[in-house]
This record gives C-alpha cells, structure tokens and sequence, in this order.
C-alpha cells in the first residue's frame, strides 16, 4: 500500500510541474499570438494598398 500512495504522490507531483510549464508556456504565447495577429493586419493593410496602386495604374494604362 505504501509503494501506491508514494507512486501517487510523485504523480501528482509530475502533474503539478507540467501545469506550472504549462502556465508558463501560456503566458510565453500570449504575446507572440499578438504579434502574429499585429503582422496579419499589417501585411493585410499592406496587400490592400498594393491592390489600390495596380488599380490605379489599369486605369491609367486604359486611357
């Protein structure tokens, strides 16, 4: 019985560090997600600009 309870024990050990990584990793992504979603509109800005110039320019180029 005592082999079981120690077992036990070291296993809620183990899970109590993984959620520590856990948490930490969460909180190390929270930021690059951010970031990532700051680059998309960015880039997204970025792509509708070019659209505008290439329309101005068929327009041009029609005339």
């Amino acid at each position: 019985m005592r082999i079981q309870e120690e077992i036990i024990s070291i296993s809620l050990s183990e899970e109590d560090l993984i959620e520590g990584r856990i948490d930490t990793l969460e909180k190390d992504l929270k930021p690059l997600l951010k970031r990532k979603n700051d680059l998309r509109i960015e880039i997204n800005k970025d792509v509708d600009k070019l659209f505008a110039k290439r329309r101005t320019l068929a327009r041009f180029q029609e005339t």
